[in-house]
């Protein structure tokens, strides 16, 4: 309630809490609050595991994690927010100002002893009196973050049980962001009150710490090394000195060293904080700090290696079963939907890691009931979406695919909402596998929507075991329909950033050359369905007015399914603007292209990008076209393209149906070719930051193995 700035929403996640801390969370909901308050429950163990679950939950765009046992200053929020306006600001924290955690003469002076350098390294965070200005560091405590930054790392990472904030941290920095901290952000920390708790604390960042420097090496300190050193002395030398009497006299003296070692260090604490009747326990509580970590590391690196030489020696062994998945989709390769583009990129990504296969719907009768696409086992259902007859077929033909398929798969992942759900839904409990539902599409995605399809297909949906959402606005759907906030995460859509790259000047004109394209001029592309919902007709008379002016004069290709015998289209909206640009007289200018599975070969030969939709999920179109290095001007559509674009910075947004809008921002782009460049630019560093395959793929691996945990 004292944060200057103000709050959007707090979310609670009790991770079997033994005290009030839920009565207290339920005081708070029912009283009036300037925010709301969310109480998730999380059954997986560990904080990782707890706070992805909250992450996943909320709905702004950034992220202030706090932990229990930490204390905000009034300015936390409001300076953490102030850095994020330099676009390669990753993490923000501030410094801890360590508290006791009792009365007692043991927990003050173990507070005091966490202040040493001796005991906990020279992590700026921690000495908060010798930070003076802003300054990029290592890492930070808790942390402030955009939620897309978690989404993109694939959250914290659940195998570890502390430090999880560091590796967050460390990825962070490793895809090119900045970790900062500034000393005007402060927290209170309470610090462990008793020996034994101060032990079991350290002992566990040591053995993390070790597992976390085995996977990032790049990461180790010296310092790090020291306590790790000192004990594998204390227990090797000793050993060996029962025996070897001549190790005897070095052992000794290196422990006496030791000794004057802590005794220094306590009286610098004693000293600093003029706590020197607690001298004794200065010591107490650094030699418990230094040989808890040490042994922790320690114990934790010859299990690591133990299981390494087991490991090596057992050539017989059998490698652990990959994740079996079934991935359903509305079409697949040849044929195209968001999910199938997303399914096809990641099986390919995860090629070794996991074993995905399709069962999709197929308007094309003449594809094969059976193949391989890519090396990835797909099963058609051939369907005429016109027909009552060819669906009621299509819906026995699937059920019976799903009696042999679900058998053999160990998860189940639909991507998007359809009469498939049902089936789909039925058979898992037949068999016990677990469902993941992809939400994809705006409105024909959301609850509501999927309510109004009745009792049956409302039980589908709600029973998920796990809900995967595409942008901000899909989740937020999610949540206000009251379903679990603990069932759904967010994993935005990706694209192969080897394949959308942009082009140099001489590929993009033997690309035009090859695609019968314009050799000369700038040319403006629209790439979807040429259907309402996405506007093409708002396009076409914002290009009609750029044709008055030299300067702004180009052309146009709409490249975009327009056959409605292969999709419920309505009227024939491709006519009408073949007949509004052979009106004009621009027929010449204006080129309409089916869907093509070289479609990077179109943004590669384009100059700008243009999504005037009105209904987006967070759309694949403007991610391939900002992978491509284009200036992109997209419709202002919250939680969907304002989740992608950051406006004036790696793009535009303007106003759904706004022609004047528009065409002011492509006429600015066609005028100032500078202009165009620098936000292409930033729009392919958006793209590598957030939305690469690679990413993407890591999190549905997560996703699956957290599901088959459950």
């Amino acid at each position: 309630r004292s944060q200057t700035a103000p709050l959007h929403e707090v979310i609670v996640v009790d991770n079997g809490s033994t005290d009030a801390s839920r009565d207290v969370v339920e005081r708070l909901q029912r009283e009036p609050q300037p925010w709301r308050v969310h109480l998730i429950e999380c059954l997986r163990p560990g904080a990782a595991a707890a706070m992805n679950d909250g992450i996943a939950a909320a709905t702004g765009d950034v992220i202030v994690r706090l932990d229990g046992h930490s204390r905000p200053n009034a300015d936390y929020v409001r300076l953490s927010l102030a850095h994020f306006s330099e676009p390669d600001t990753g993490v923000v924290g501030g410094v801890w100002h360590v508290t006791a955690g009792g009365a007692g003469a043991t927990a003050r002076s173990i507070a005091a002893a966490l202040t040493s350098r001796f005991a906990t390294g020279g992590a700026a965070y921690r000495h908060p009196d010798a930070q003076r200005q802003p300054q990029q560091v290592d890492t930070v405590p808790f942390g402030c973050f955009r939620k897309a930054l978690w989404s993109d790392l694939g959250g914290y990472d659940e195998s570890l049980t502390i430090n999880e904030d560091y590796v967050f941290n460390l990825m962070a920095r490793q895809s090119g962001l900045k970790v900062i901290l500034d000393p005007g952000i402060q927290a209170t920390y309470v610090a462990r009150d008793t020996f034994g708790r101060l032990a079991r604390q350290y002992f566990g960042y040591g053995w993390v710490k070790a597992a976390m420097l085995v996977r990032f090496p790049s990461s180790l300190r010296f310092r790090q090394l020291l306590p790790v050193l000192w004990c594998a002395w204390l227990a090797g030398a000793g050993m060996l000195s029962v025996w070897a009497e001549g190790l005897r006299a070095p052992y000794l003296i290196a422990g006496a060293g030791y000794l004057a070692v802590l005794l220094a260090a306590s009286a610098e604490v004693a000293y600093r904080t003029s706590t020197w009747s607690l001298l004794p326990r200065h010591l107490l509580a650094l030699a418990v700090i230094q040989l808890s970590w040490g042994t922790g590391a320690l114990l934790r690196w010859a299990t690591w290696f133990a299981r390494r030489s087991a490991a090596g020696a057992n050539d017989g062994g059998t490698a652990p079963r990959l994740p079996r998945v079934l991935c359903v989709t509305g079409a697949y390769a040849p044929e195209f939907s968001s999910g199938g583009l997303q399914v096809r990129a990641v099986a390919a990504e995860l090629r070794g890691r996991a074993d995905l296969r399709v069962l999709t719907t197929a308007v094309d009768h003449r594809l094969p009931r059976e193949e391989r696409v890519d090396g990835v086992r797909v099963s058609r259902v051939p369907i005429a979406i016109a027909s009552p007859v060819s669906r009621l077929l299509a819906g026995v033909r699937l059920t019976r695919a799903l009696f042999r398929i679900i058998p053999e798969v160990d998860v189940i992942h639909v991507q998007g909402y359809s009469s498939k759900n049902i089936p789909v839904r039925l058979l898992s409990r037949l068999w016990r596998r677990p469902v993941v539902m992809h939400l994809q599409t705006a409105r024909h995605d959301e609850p509501e929507t999927i309510r109004a399809h009745g009792a049956l297909a409302w039980w589908a949906f709600r029973s998920a075991d796990y809900v995967v959402s595409v942008s901000p606005a899909l989740t937020r759907s999610y949540l206000d329909a009251g379903l679990p906030l603990d069932r759904i995460r967010e994993i935005p859509n990706s694209v192969d950033p080897r394949r959308f790259a942009p082009a140099s000047p001489e590929e993009r004109r033997s690309l035009r050359a090859r695609l019968n394209l314009p050799a000369e001029g700038a040319l403006m592309l629209f790439v979807g369905v040429i259907s309402p919902d996405k506007r093409p007709d708002v396009l076409l008379k914002a290009w009609l007015k750029l044709q008055h002016a030299p300067e702004t004069a180009c052309a146009l290709v709409y490249v975009g399914a327009t056959n409605p015998q292969l999709f419920e289209l309505g009227d024939r909206l491709d006519e009408r603007l073949r007949a509004s640009v052979a009106d004009a007289g621009l027929g010449a200018r204006v080129r309409f292209v089916e869907p093509t599975p070289r479609v990077e070969d179109y943004f590669r030969a384009a100059d700008i990008f243009a999504m005037p939709s009105a209904r987006e999920g967070l759309p694949i179109s403007l991610i391939e076209a900002m992978a491509c290095g284009l200036p992109c001007v997209a419709s202002r559509l919250p939680g969907a393209t304002d989740a992608v674009i950051t406006s004036g910075v790696d793009g535009w947004l303007v106003p759904p149906d706004d022609v004047s809008s528009l065409t002011q921002h492509l006429r600015a782009l066609l005028r100032d070719p500078h202009l165009a460049a620098q936000a292409g630019r930033m729009a392919r560093q958006t793209v590598e930051r957030r939305f690469t395959v690679d990413r993407v793929a890591e999190q549905w691996l997560t996703m699956y193995r957290q599901v088959l945990l459950a």
